[in-house]
């Protein structure tokens, strides 16, 4: 039919200029589509209608049949396929829009199309059963129409009233998540910076003006490259077109190479920065957010170094270092415990500490370990063996100690181990010597005992001889110069056998005196009186200095005496004719010091050391006895709780000066704190 005809030449035209837009973008395949869907329509109404009832509409059926049913029908799909081919616009596009237009369009079309059908068909067949007449017929179509489309009216308000109260709140929540959002882009510490597809700032944010010293009137609107070094503009643009065009919302950036920013002097500084993107109505924003890594940077900096400085610490210290894991496990090692126990780097590593040490000191060791692990302690040191590669014993000295992390979890622990192999070798050969010498020291110190008891029996027996010959013989006789160096032969080998037993006994700790309070003036006195007839016979001054007012002295008498007699013969045998020798005293605090000062030939500095040992003797070719003198005074001065010194110049004489305690006024100590 000519109706076909027409119908199939628009559907060919449209299919031709399917893709065919004009300058205004307009698709003319849309407006040659929609007449073929209207005309083919038009078709379909006639078919229905004159059908519906069993009279026809009009007089000429030909009228309403340009073209056969199944005709209209394809035709119809047809356009209706060539308008869903471009939806965007025109139609379709209307009616697939998700905003509130579209959502109309969808309701009201159903009723658009529905409600002329239905009411068309009442008021036919109505008139055809003769219910009413053609005007009622036209009053009723009008009517229903009217109602049915009212009915559709009001439902779609109320539906546009609750979703325009919906999309009230909606932009209610949107104005306060934008002032939520201003306020965090505002106040946020990192910088924030957003720009558009030319990568020109539009957003510039307080954390990014306090980065780059920038204000934001200063840069908004200036390309991001006045943000970037010179060396990374080019690069960073590629990078940013790159990411806008792709698929990915979201990227840290830096991935690939370190990033810098540059602030408004020319100082460049290291950043993290992450960016994302955002597409709304094919506007596209790029949203950066940096922050300046520069104090983060030298921490690491710094670590680094102190992670180096530890790591050159470790491996190079010259005691054995070790990092043990909480099961007991060698993390780290270095070249001194390797080379004290024999094992390589990886060998250490696959062994416990508990597979080298040796089972009689792994019970302490674990022991101290869990008390570290518990906080009891914060570190320990003990002694113990190590199992050599080799299969000898190597025994240290170890101090542990425990590494945690903040919150005070254990992390390792920290060991620094020293051999002392060689030196519990040496300990034990002192420890040996030493035994032997405290040995020895027994041994003699008996032989003393006896031969100071075998000696003073015949030396009391010839002192009792002499005597019972010096009664018999007449005065005058020549036997008296004899008996007399008889005496003193005798007194010097009793004074030798005392002085033996006072030098054992003291050092073997039994040098005891008897103190009590005595006056110094005639102690010092009686010292120099007994001494005075050999001076005199020597032709020496020896004269004693005494203040007043001297407070008592805490002494043992006969050992004081003996004191001064050591110090007063030693400056009678080195003082020569015409010399002098001078007793001093005076207070000094809570003690009293004696000074006995001679004018002989002096000490030489090289003798000073060894003027207290026993049996040393200076001029030893040229002086008589045993050197026991001044070691004996060292001992009982130290036993009084004293002290003995000497000052001396060669030429220039000595000064032995000693210390003794003094007694404390009964005043004084009345009035002391208790």
């Amino acid at each position: 039919t000519p109706g076909s005809g027409v119908g199939l030449c628009l559907t060919g035209l449209a299919l031709l200029v399917l893709h065919v837009r004009t300058r205004q973008g307009g698709r003319p395949a849309r407006w040659l589509a929609l007449a073929c869907a209207l005309m083919a329509t038009w078709v379909l109404l006639g078919f229905l209608f004159r059908e519906a009832g069993p009279q026809p509409p009009v007089r000429s059926p030909s009228s309403f049949t340009p073209m056969g049913l199944h005709t209209a029908l394809v035709l119809l799909l047809l356009s209706l396929a060539i308008l869903s081919v471009h939806p965007e616009r025109g139609l379709m596009g209307v009616l697939l829009k998700k905003d509130l237009g579209g959502l109309l369009a969808r309701r009201i079309l159903p009723t658009a199309i529905l409600a002329p059908l239905v009411v068309g068909g009442v008021r036919l067949l109505g008139e055809r059963l003769a219910y009413f007449g053609p005007a009622f017929g036209v009053t009723l179509f009008a009517g229903l129409t009217m109602v049915a489309f009212l009915a559709v009216t009001f439902w779609n308000a109320r539906i546009v009233s609750r979703l325009d109260a919906r999309n009230r709140l909606v932009e209610q929540s949107l104005r306060l998540s934008e002032a939520r959002f201003a306020g965090i882009v505002s106040n946020a510490a990192d910088a924030i910076i957003s720009i558009d597809d030319a990568q020109r700032i539009i957003l510039f944010n307080a954390g990014a003006e306090r980065i780059f010293g920038y204000a934001a009137s200063e840069v908004v609107g200036r390309s991001l490259e006045v943000l970037l070094p010179e060396s990374l503009q080019a690069v960073h643009a590629r990078h940013v077109q790159h990411f806008a065009g792709g698929s990915m919302t979201s990227r840290h950036m830096g991935v690939r190479q370190p990033i810098s920013g540059r602030r408004k002097g020319g100082e460049t500084f290291p950043a993290e920065a992450s960016i994302s993107k955002l597409e709304v109505e094919g506007a596209r924003t790029l949203t950066v957010i940096l922050r300046d890594i520069t104090t983060r940077k030298q921490a690491e900096e710094v670590l680094r170094n102190s992670e180096e400085r530890f790591r050159t610490s470790f491996e190079d210290a010259p005691i054995g270092m070790a990092l043990v894991d909480l099961s007991g496990r060698f993390l780290n090692v270095n070249a001194s415990l390797r080379h004290m126990v024999g094992y390589s780097q990886a060998e250490l590593l696959a062994r416990t500490f508990q597979d080298i040490t040796v089972p009689e000191d792994l019970e302490l060791d674990l022991l101290n370990v869990r008390r570290l692990l518990q906080g009891d302690i914060d570190s320990y040191q003990m002694e113990k063996r190590y199992f050599h590669r080799d299969g000898r014993i190597v025994t240290v000295q170890m101090t542990a100690s425990m590494v945690r992390d903040a919150h005070g979890e254990p992390l390792h622990f920290v060991s620094q181990i020293q051999d002392i192999t060689e030196r519990k070798r040496m300990e034990q050969s002192w420890h040996l010597l030493l035994e032997k010498s405290q040995q020895a020291t027994r041994v003699r110190d008996q032989v003393l005992r006896i031969v100071a008891h075998d000696l003073r029996a015949p030396l009391n027996v010839i002192a009792l001889s002499a005597g019972v010959l010096r009664k018999g013989l007449p005065e005058g006789r020549a036997l008296q110069r004899p008996l007399d160096s008889l005496e003193k032969s005798l007194q010097r080998a009793n004074r030798l056998i005392q002085d033996l037993l006072d030098v054992a006994r003291m050092e073997g700790g039994g040098l005891s005196v008897e103190r009590e309070a005595l006056e110094v003036a005639p102690l010092v006195r009686e010292a120099v009186e007994l001494h005075r007839a050999l001076a005199e016979a020597r032709s020496l001054h020896l004269v004693a200095l005494i203040p007043e007012g001297l407070p008592r002295v805490l002494a043992d008498r006969e050992r004081t005496l003996q004191i001064f007699s050591n110090l007063i013969g030693n400056a009678l045998k080195f003082t020569p004719e015409g010399g002098s020798i001078t007793l001093c005293v005076e207070a000094e605090g809570d003690q009293v010091r004696f000074s006995v000062r001679d004018t002989g030939s002096g000490i030489p500095p090289e003798d000073l050391p060894h003027l207290f040992k026993p049996f040393w003797q200076a001029h030893a070719r040229r002086k008589e006895g045993a050197g026991l003198g001044l070691a004996i005074v060292k001992g009982l001065v130290e036993a009084h709780g004293g002290e003995l010194s000497v000052q001396s110049l060669p030429g220039a004489g000595s000064t032995f000066s000693f210390t003794l305690p003094s007694q404390v006024p009964a005043e004084a100590q009345a009035g002391a704190p208790h």
